[in-house]
């Protein structure tokens, strides 16, 4: 709820607007706050928006801290990501690359949260979690350089989003938060091209053509 006091704060002064680029968020209020604040900041100022700090803390999945294999926290992911990049984030990024098995270390620190790998030192192992997987979808179907285009889907449960990339590819990200395997058909409407394409329950999916 901060970003617009904020950015009409610093964009006010002129001479300090002249040093702004972007705007970096974190994520943590974002089932909270409407995803249209990012359209608004967008449209008003120009600026480019990235998410640069997000992670599992207790108050977003209560519980373990540490919760290996669990796909609802890859699905939290998931749905965000697909949310701010439909409303103008250039990026997401996770704010750990790995932690250890108590959720830590973090700074400061009060307690621990979960992470995408998590490191077990005296086994000498890691573990990949579905969060992993989930921002692997992402991170290697979006090459750099990609761009986000429009698209919709007529069933709520189906969270989509579509990006044209530097080869001439398409890729359409699907998430099914519906508890039934669901048939859809995907329409391109530029390349006249459609899809069918069978997606199970509370999956994500990625769809790539030229």
């Amino acid at each position: 709820w901060y970003l617009l006091w904020w950015m009409d704060t610093v964009m006010r002064d002129p001479e300090v607007a002249d040093y702004i680029d972007g705007v970096a968020l974190h994520w943590y209020r974002d089932t909270q706050c409407p995803p249209d604040l990012l359209d608004q900041v967008f449209r008003q100022y120009n600026k480019f928006i990235i998410y640069t700090e997000a992670c599992i803390i207790p108050r977003l999945d209560p519980g373990l801290t540490v919760d290996l294999g669990s796909w609802r926290r890859a699905e939290i992911y998931i749905t965000d990501i697909i949310e701010v990049l439909n409303h103008w984030s250039v990026g997401f990024m996770d704010w750990n690359m790995a932690l250890n098995t108590q959720g830590g270390p973090r700074y400061p620190p009060h307690g621990g949260i979960d992470s995408p790998i998590i490191v077990n030192a005296s086994a000498d192992e890691f573990y990949k979690n579905p969060m992993f997987y989930g921002l692997g979808h992402f991170s290697k179907f979006i090459a750099e350089g990609s761009y986000r285009v429009n698209s919709t889907s007529t069933l709520p449960a189906i969270k989509v989003l579509t990006t044209i990339n530097p080869d001439g590819s398409t890729s359409v990200f699907l998430y099914n938060q519906d508890e039934n395997n669901t048939n859809i058909l995907i329409n391109d409407i530029n390349k006249r091209t459609a899809i069918r394409v069978n997606i199970t329950a509370r999956s994500m999916n990625t769809v790539v053509w030229w």
